[in-house]
């Protein structure tokens, strides 16, 4: 064996660790570490039961009393060596063992390790310990009683006295602010503040935790719209909300006017409140500060830091800088908002009349820090600003619409409304944008001349010079050109009206992805009252007025067909957890679509009633699609539009695809074949036992049956889903383009 390397198995996770001193030439590669009940076996070194490779667990004589913990890779490794049914090996899968039971075998474990503690292995011993913290650290502990756990806080508390502040503070695996909550428990949760310098510093003993001035406010962006100045951004410390709050003054005209801060919750992103050991420690302070501009005035603008906290009151003005995506940044500390020019210097942002020279000179400084910054395409974006700028007079009363879906696929809403759109006269230059290598690219441009290939250099300018952008998707991956070109470099130029148009109707909670700090919409575009009210009450963030019910373009061009295809369109979604083929092939999932496809009860059925099976496989599965056993016959893979699919087919079966709602839209029957609860998402307002458009079924055979009525009754919807879907959607009068398209004209 190696004597430099060593493999250790410990639970879920696999990380690199580097041990000093004693250890200090031994590079652990976490992948095995056997736990044993039997202290014996801790006697000396050699017996701490540690292993280069599977072959030799195979070749152990394996103690019963022995626990195993493996990662999820490692056990799947093992049952395929079939040792798993050997006698004497009990294995404990940590992925199924209960929160609450893999916290306190974690602590068993730990006390088993204190146990042999000794002066000769102590670096060894603390850095076991201090992972084995590490691993349950942001774990829930909600459900242990009050006593329960403060017998655990205790637990660790004493572990804690074994690792010494200075292991805790050398690891690199350790963030700062977990290694400032480790030293807090050790030091028994003893804190202090202490105010000077016009900061406030929080110590647990001698250590520093944070210093207040030392956090930047962090700006999301600026908006200016109908006379009202939007600025959201964030500000993170290790100090309580209720201690801190953010406040801008406004000074124009010999006064100042002061607006306070409201406080917006992002508890599903890397923006929430973060808990350690069931401990509240890092706290996001996301704010909003709305100001209400004069436009005959200058302004300058300030931030402030206020903290109170019994006999304190500071004010701090930290520094500013701003996130990736915001309208200003390090490199381009300008923009224009509307008739007005925003500047960022020294700290404040300073608002005057647009001028074309202080423009010019604004942007000249920019063009310099460009240059010097030497940032990956810095060429490019000098050559596009100052295209930018040459083409700016010819482009000054020009209005622009942007419209898109995908960029490699249409028909969407995007193309829907960019159909309407063109219908209308009134003077509006309107763009469909789509990469040039695809079908739909050529489809579209035989009817139309203006479809701009996407990421081309027309498209960059347009982008530059729009004023409204409308798109059936929202990750910037599908709408900016220069998102992989150092996009800061043009944000300040950006001035369009983002309009989110859907992909679908939205059925759970998607505040992780579509939070307002990171897509800032305009248009937040629904079709349910259920639906809007999910996003108005729920932690996207977004203002009423942003989140509109108009109804989905694409449903305009729905309609049930007289003559509908004797086709059961099955459309299952995709599991998250399968990565590659081998875990296609071994799931339940794979094993469930094949014995779907060969039912012989199923398959006697279509063909006394004349129905076939039409797969529209997920995107996903197409990679997979030659390992289903699909019998021609009676299964058909679709390759239409989803548009034809709805329209044309009769019954449609999935589990838990959004695509029910456009099924459901035209009033036509639906199965949800629910056999495991596999839902990906965060579950929100949709309930589909008191909300869904169809029975509910966990069983293949009872499937079976029930498509068979379906089919011996012609298809035909009952009255209590009918009336359902009449009570969901808003509107079904083939008027959602014309409200969507209105509605943006009214909106400045």
């Amino acid at each position: 064996m190696d004597k430099s390397k060593f493999s250790i198995i410990i639970s879920q996770q696999v990380f690199n660790i580097y041990f000093k001193d004693f250890y200090k030439n031994i590079n652990f590669d976490i992948n095995i570490y056997l736990i044993s009940k039997d202290k014996s076996i801790y006697k000396n070194y050699p017996n701490i039961s540690i292993f280069s490779d599977f072959g030799s667990i195979i070749d152990l004589g394996l103690d019963k009393d022995t626990i195993y913990f493996l990662c999820k890779n490692d056990l799947d490794l093992i049952k395929n060596i079939n040792i798993k049914n050997n006698s004497n090996l009990i294995i404990i899968e940590s992925e199924k063992l209960k929160n609450n039971e893999f916290i306190q075998e974690k602590i068993h474990h730990m006390n088993d390790l204190i146990n042999i503690y000794t002066e000769s292995n102590k670096y060894f011993i603390e850095n076991l310990l201090l992972f084995n913290i590490f691993e349950i650290i942001e774990l829930n502990y909600d459900e242990f009683s009050n006593f329960e756990y403060k017998q655990i806080i205790s637990s660790i508390s004493n572990i804690l006295t074994y690792i010494s502040k200075e292991t805790i503070i050398g690891e690199s695996y350790l963030n700062k602010d977990i290694k400032s909550f480790l030293i807090f428990i050790r030091n028994n949760q003893e804190y202090t503040l202490d105010s000077k310098d016009k900061t406030v510093l929080l110590y647990t003993d001698d250590y520093l935790i944070d210093d207040l001035a030392s956090e930047n406010i962090k700006i999301d962006f600026l908006d200016l719209k109908d006379g009202i100045l939007n600025i959201d951004g964030y500000f993170k410390s290790n100090f309580y909300y209720d201690s801190l709050d953010f406040e801008a003054i406004l000074e124009g005209n010999g006064e100042k006017i002061v607006y306070n801060s409201r406080l917006l919750e992002y508890p599903l992103t890397d923006r929430r409140t973060y808990k350690y050991l069931g401990m509240d420690w890092l706290f996001y302070y996301n704010f909003n500060i709305k100001l209400v501009l004069d436009e005959s005035q200058d302004y300058k603008l300030v931030l402030k830091t206020i903290f109170t906290e019994a006999d304190y009151k500071i004010i701090i003005k930290n520094k500013i800088s701003f996130r990736k995506h915001a309208n200003l940044s390090h490199y381009t500390n300008y923009t224009c908002l509307g008739t007005k020019l925003l500047e960022f210097r020294e700290n404040s942002f300073y608002i005057r009349d647009y001028s074309t020279g202080n423009m010019l000179k604004f942007e000249f400084k920019s063009l310099l820090r460009i240059i010097k910054s030497k940032k990956p395409f810095w060429h490019k974006a000098i050559f596009m600003r100052i295209l930018y700028l040459i083409l700016k007079p010819f482009y000054k009363n020009k209005k622009i619409f942007l419209f898109e879906d995908r960029p490699l696929q249409a028909d969407d809403n995007g193309e829907i409304l960019f159909k309407y759109a063109m219908d209308q006269k009134d003077n509006i230059d309107k763009y469909f944008i789509i990469d040039k290598n695809t079908d739909d690219y050529k489809r579209l441009s035989k009817d139309y001349k203006n479809i701009i290939p996407f990421k081309s250099l027309k498209h960059k300018i347009l982008y530059l010079f729009a004023d409204k952008h409308f798109s059936s998707h929202i990750d910037r991956v599908f709408l900016n050109p220069f998102n992989d070109e150092s996009p800061e470099f043009y944000n300040s130029l950006i001035k369009f009206r983002r309009y989110f148009i859907q992909h679908g109707v939205i059925q759970s909670d998607l505040s992780h992805w579509i939070r307002r700090y990171y897509h800032n919409l305009d248009l937040f575009l629904t079709s349910s009252p259920y639906e809007r009210d999910s996003i108005i009450n729920g932690y996207y963030n977004y203002d009423k007025d942003i989140v509109q019910l108009l109804g989905l373009p694409r449903y305009d061009y729905l309609e049930n067909k007289n003559d509908l295809n004797k086709d059961i369109l099955f459309m299952p979604t995709w599991r998250k957890y399968i990565k590659n083929k081998e875990e296609f092939l071994n799931s339940d999932y794979y094993k469930r679509l094949n014995r779907f496809f060969n039912n012989k009860k199923l398959k006697e059925n279509l063909l006394k009633f004349g129905y076939k099976i039409v797969f529209k496989p997920h995107y996903n599965i197409l990679e997979y699609l030659d390992y289903l056993d699909i019998d021609e016959e009676y299964v058909r893979i679709a390759d239409e539009s989803y548009r034809d699919l709805f329209n044309f087919s009769s019954l449609l079966i999935t589990d838990y695809s959004s695509v029910f709602f456009d099924f459901a839209y035209l009033k036509k029957p639906i199965i949800y074949y629910q056999e495991k609860d596999e839902y990906h998402f965060n579950k929100g307002y949709f309930d589909y036992k008191t909300m869904g458009f169809g029975d509910i079924i966990q069983d293949e055979d009872k499937l079976v049956d029930l498509i068979i009525h379906y089919m011996e009754n012609n298809c035909k919807i009952t009255k209590k889903y009918k009336q359902r879907v009449e009570t969901f959607f808003e509107y079904n009068d083939k008027n959602n383009s014309k409200r969507v398209y209105n509605w943006s004209l009214k909106e400045n």
